[in-house]
């Protein structure tokens, strides 16, 4: 935020008059994920939020969850080869 919009926005804040914009406050790991997974082929992006889901809230050893900025490291490493055409295999 600019330093000169700071009194201004403490002013309007305590007279309830600020209005807070939440996409703005969003983490940048977690939008970064789910518009990556958005921009992803079905049944593959089912698959790969799956997977973030898992990776999130358990992890996949005993250690435990992962964070966002983990999830997005490796979803970064695979992004590549999850939105490449591959060879077409006749129906």
């Amino acid at each position: 935020m600019n330093l000169a919009a700071q009194p201004v926005c403490r002013f309007l804040r305590t007279r309830g008059l600020l209005m807070e914009d939440p996409d703005l406050h969003r983490d940048a790991d977690p939008a970064w994920i789910e518009s990556t997974l958005t921009a992803l082929p079905e049944p593959v992006a089912s698959e790969v939020g799956t997977w973030v889901k898992v990776m999130g809230e358990q992890g996949r050893r005993e250690g435990g969850p992962h964070g966002y900025d983990g999830i997005r490291r490796y979803l970064s490493t695979l992004q590549p080869t999850l939105t490449a055409s591959g060879p077409r295999w006749p129906a």
